[in-house]
């Protein structure tokens, strides 16, 4: 069983803390011989998806779908919140 998740692709100019400050988690997709991909997530649907422990993730990504695991979290301990995610691409 995989998890759906929506994402928008994010502007690499955009600085994460504004991201984040919006309740939005930075993410990025990748795989060897792919290009990776920026974006971020809903923090909360995040939160939610990770708490299921799944090990599938279908990503929809400004209309396009990924399989996806999920490959490393960064945590901010200090505010308790999701730092940023890696996934990687199946």
């Amino acid at each position: 069983m995989s998890i759906a998740l929506t994402a928008t692709k994010r502007d690499m100019k955009l600085d994460a803390k504004k991201l984040r400050a919006a309740g939005r988690t930075p993410a990025v997709l990748y795989a060897k011989g792919f290009e990776n991909v920026h974006f971020s997530l809903d923090a909360k649907d995040l939160e939610k998806a990770i708490a299921n422990k799944e090990v599938q993730y279908e990503l929809n990504i400004d209309g396009e779908t990924y399989n996806a695991g999920l490959k490393d979290i960064s945590r901010d301990y200090l505010k308790d919140c999701i730092f940023h995610v890696d996934f990687l691409k199946q």
